[in-house]
């Protein structure tokens, strides 16, 4: 019934057009009031009219919904079941029609497939010949063993007697030798692992491995020469004294020491080999940590430039534990960071002491609250620049360059940088870092201090670790 009337309603050409009336009649009273308020007469009049055309429509549904009634036929029903059979018929082979497709979908997926089984099956024919061929020898052996039992079994027959074992007691000579073996041989893997986990440099050779610097020079342990049974390296005046004690005998003894006298020439020498002297008229001595004898090397550094007749001045750069003043019995009121707190109330030759063996040292003077922002400051390369024009060489005695960046600061206002490595205190890492830190300024070389084994007729000598002394002595005032 409901097909026969919208059939009826889609047919009548009065109700088409009056649907088509009432839509623009729609579509100008939306763009109206846009235009006007709901109280303009034109908005008015629109909907007035809309209303007329709805209800004339209403009119005609009515009509005709009623004559579709009365006039609905046997014809008009049949054609309706019609209509709804071939809607289920029509979901159904819809339906159909997905499973289909689903099914050729799978049949692609398999005969896409098909190549490699039938290669993976070709592949398996030999290996299926192979074992049915031993499975046909393993029935016939299976067989032939079938026809032996029923036989009688085989006929098995001693042809030795056994032999009884003899009980023995137990070797302690042989037991203690294998022991022995057993231990060297645990004894020495441990050495190698404890030596492969081991990242101390041992020797001299391995501290020239570690980087491409110039080694300047070579200077035994201390400890070893001093515990030495006969001392005939050490002059009467060292012979059985701590470094502490030679540090607190004075320096001047120290210096004339011979051997220490020629390893410290010999490093210089090296130095001015390098470098002509014209260029290198300051140079940092530092080192990767504390304890490496860095600001002994520097004294003796400093000796050997004066008695090469050149003027030297020693500076100690390290603001925040100094050092040279208790090493030289000097007084510490005043120093490097008077200078460079006070530039224009401070005269330079006023700070500078003098000492016995004639080398001028500029002292730390008292620490300052930040080392690292005085040793930034413009002031340090203007000091360092004018006293460059008063003396041959200035030698500037700096912090351990992994501890702090007083190092670097201090280090990049001078024309060199030397690294002072001690043997067995020193790690790979740590002097490769320190390198590393120092590649961007001048380093011109490395000193290996603390070495084992080295000959005197080398012209080699002992370097006293005094440097770092004790913490607790009091500083010498005027």
């Amino acid at each position: 019934m409901q097909a026969a009337q919208a059939t009826r309603l889609a047919q009548s050409s009065t109700f088409q057009a009056l649907e088509a009336e009432i839509q623009k009649a729609k579509v100008q009273l939306i763009q109206e009031e846009t235009r006007f308020t709901t109280a303009s007469p034109t908005v008015r009049a629109l909907r007035e009219r809309l209303r007329q055309l709805e209800t004339a429509q209403g009119r005609e549904r009515q009509r005709l919904t009623q004559g579709a009634e009365a006039a609905t036929s046997g014809l008009d029903q049949g054609l309706a079941s019609q209509l709804i059979e071939a809607a289920a018929t029509l979901r159904q082979l819809q339906v159909r029609q997905q499973v289909l497709n689903r099914q050729e979908q799978e049949l692609r997926t398999e005969i896409k497939r098909l190549p490699k089984l039938l290669s993976e099956f070709e592949s398996l024919k030999p290996r299926l010949q192979v074992e049915q061929s031993a499975l046909e020898e393993l029935l016939k052996l299976r067989q032939q063993l079938s026809v032996e039992q029923a036989r009688g079994g085989f006929d098995w027959q001693v042809i030795e007697q056994p032999r009884e074992g003899t009980p023995e007691e137990p070797s302690h000579r042989r037991n203690l030798l294998l022991g022995v073996i057993a231990g060297a041989f645990i004894g020495c893997g441990l050495a190698f692992l404890r030596d492969l986990q081991d990242d101390t440099v041992r020797t001299t050779a391995e501290l020239e491995q570690q980087s491409t610097l110039t080694l300047l020079g070579i200077t035994p342990q201390s400890a070893a020469l001093s515990a030495s049974s006969s001392g005939k390296f050490l002059p009467p005046f060292l012979k059985g004294q701590s470094s502490s004690a030679l540090a607190r005998r004075g320096t001047s003894e120290v210096l004339q020491w011979t051997p220490f006298r020629a390893a410290m020439d010999l490093i210089y020498k090296n130095i001015r080999l390098l470098e002509p002297r014209e260029l290198l008229r300051s140079v940092t001595i530092t080192s990767a940590l504390r304890g490496e004898g860095k600001s002994t090397i520097s004294l003796g550094l400093a000796s050997s430039a004066v008695r090469m007749h050149q003027r030297v001045l020693l500076v100690d750069g390290d603001l925040t534990t100094p050092s040279l003043h208790r090493l030289l019995r000097l007084p510490n009121k005043q120093g490097l960071s008077t200078l460079l707190m006070d530039p224009l109330g401070s005269h330079v030759d006023d700070v500078i002491r003098k000492t016995e063996g004639g080398i001028d040292v500029l002292t730390a003077g008292p620490v300052p609250e930040d080392p690292a922002r005085l040793l930034s400051s413009p002031a340090l390369r203007k000091l360092i620049a004018h006293l460059e024009h008063a003396y041959d060489l200035i030698i500037l005695d700096t912090p351990p360059v992994l501890e702090t960046v007083d190092a670097l600061e201090a280090a990049s206002v001078c024309r060199g940088v030397i690294l002072v490595g001690r043997i067995s205190h020193v790690t790979r890492s740590e002097f490769q870092q320190a390198m590393a830190v120092l590649q961007s300024l001048n380093l011109i070389g490395a000193i290996a201090n603390g070495a084992q084994k080295v000959r005197f007729s080398q012209r080699a000598a002992t370097v006293l670790d005094i440097d770092d002394d004790e913490e607790d002595e009091e500083d010498y005032e005027e």
